[in-house]
């Protein structure tokens, strides 16, 4: 599912050399929920990077895209 942000919100971008590294997914920035919520977190895909963000950011910061049927 595909979202728009609207007000700006940070996730986690957790590297394989067990390093993190914030993100703000500025208002415009579109990203795709991936998989199932977890601890209030769910993951997304943002710029080819998978992210952590807080489900209640996506709620309430973002607007669901739905795409037009032709």
């Amino acid at each position: 599912m595909k979202y728009c942000v609207q007000i700006a919100f940070l996730g986690v971008c957790r590297q394989k050399d067990g390093t993190s590294e914030f993100v703000t997914l500025e208002p415009g920035t579109v990203f795709t929920v991936r998989g199932e919520v977890h601890g209030g977190f769910v993951k997304v895909m943002y710029q080819r990077r998978m992210l952590s963000v807080f489900v209640k950011d996506v709620e309430t910061r973002a607007l669901k895209i739905t795409e037009a049927s032709n």
